[in-house]
């Protein structure tokens, strides 16, 4: 990995240096160290960035539970990779008025597939469905990348939260607008 110094900080990861997982490596990889499902799930629909900074941290044989140790490891990827783009001046983060809004040609669009994995594996309600199959692939993504809804009390009104904070953040909006209702 190439780091990048930063004058009196820690070194910033160099995001243009990461080569992005194929979909099939992805893959390769889920097959060769299996996971639980809600794990496989949430590294299918991490940045593909970030999944190969999983995958070059090695295999997860001889781990005494391989999922806790794969939910850690894509954890402190999330983290560096979290951190080096919002350090990035020019990559995928620019500071804005409301603090960090995501540069949209630097987001990989969400594929049909994976928007559709997620919300077999994530049940809410059909009008949440159809809004967030609307959405740009690339705000799609960015909520995807938020992870899934298991342990939320309420996965609909949890996913209606992540949705529009995500739409609000793609448009470049800043105003507390309910989307369902605007009149509410």
């Amino acid at each position: 990995m190439n780091w990048v110094p930063q004058s009196g900080m820690m070194p910033v990861l160099n995001l243009d240096a990461v080569q992005p997982a194929m979909p099939e490596e992805v893959e390769q990889f889920l097959i060769l160290n299996p996971v639980e499902e809600k794990a496989g799930l949430q590294f299918r629909t991490m940045d593909p960035k970030a999944q190969r900074m999983v995958i070059n941290k090695g295999t997860l044989q001889g781990a005494r539970d391989s999922t806790a140790a794969f939910i850690g490891r894509m954890s402190q990827v999330k983290k560096v990779f979290q951190g080096a783009v919002s350090a990035s001046a020019g990559g995928a983060m620019v500071m804005g008025g409301g603090g960090n809004v995501p540069n949209i040609d630097q987001i990989a669009a969400a594929t049909p597939a994976e928007v559709e994995m997620f919300l077999a594996q994530n049940p809410v309600e059909g009008k949440v469905q159809d809004q967030f199959r609307n959405m740009d692939p690339r705000a799609q993504r960015l909520v995807l990348n938020r992870g899934s809804l298991e342990g939320s009390r309420d996965p609909t009104a949890a996913f209606i939260g992540r949705i529009v904070k995500i739409d609000q953040l793609f448009k470049g909006g800043s105003n507390q607008v309910d989307w369902i209702c605007p009149g509410c």
